[in-house]
């Protein structure tokens, strides 16, 4: 399994855009969790997890893209394809 960690930010947003952000990122497949043999871990506001066997970053980029478009906000995305993660002072998920 592949993860692609993913921040998308939203220009001249409010708290709805960013709602309507996560409820349509959800729908395309992003979680906001990260997890290690220790448990999970919510991320950092705005960042994302996609986990893929088949995908690449050019599509999860385009998953992205087409969830941040029904904000109607610009927007900016990075998608990183990860090798592994190390995170500090993340709130465990219960």
């Amino acid at each position: 399994m592949t993860e692609f960690i993913t921040r998308v930010e939203l220009n001249n947003a409010n708290s709805e855009n960013y709602l309507t952000l996560h409820e349509e990122m959800r729908k395309e497949g992003f979680i906001k969790t990260i997890g290690d043999s220790s448990g999970n871990y919510y991320l950092p506001d705005a960042t994302y997890n996609y986990i893929s066997d088949t995908l690449n970053k050019s599509d999860v980029i385009q998953k992205a893209k087409k969830a941040a478009s029904k904000t109607n906000k610009s927007y900016k995305i990075l998608v990183t394809k990860s090798a592994g993660s190390t995170w500090y002072n993340l709130d465990k998920v219960k």
